[in-house]
């Protein structure tokens, strides 16, 4: 994700674009807890930056759903 959000053939594509619904989202981090018991450790910092670098990373449908109307010419 990190390649394509910085290395994307414009005259083809907008970007890339994210919808993160991923539980790990919304926990977190917990010095206490190791590996597989700390589930924020887990999301990968390469996919999630080139997202949030591109066209974005929306934590619901709704939001990604307007981000793409704005991209195509629409307001919805």
């Amino acid at each position: 994700m990190d390649c394509l959000a910085r290395h994307v053939d414009s005259a083809r594509y907008l970007g890339v674009i994210g919808l993160a619904t991923d539980i790990r989202l919304s926990t977190l981090p917990d010095p206490k807890k190791m590996g597989a018991d700390n589930q924020a450790w887990a999301l990968n910092a390469f996919i999630s930056g080139g997202l949030k670098s591109s066209l974005g990373l929306y934590l619901n449908e709704s939001d990604l759903f307007a981000r793409l109307g704005q991209l195509l010419g629409g307001s919805r």
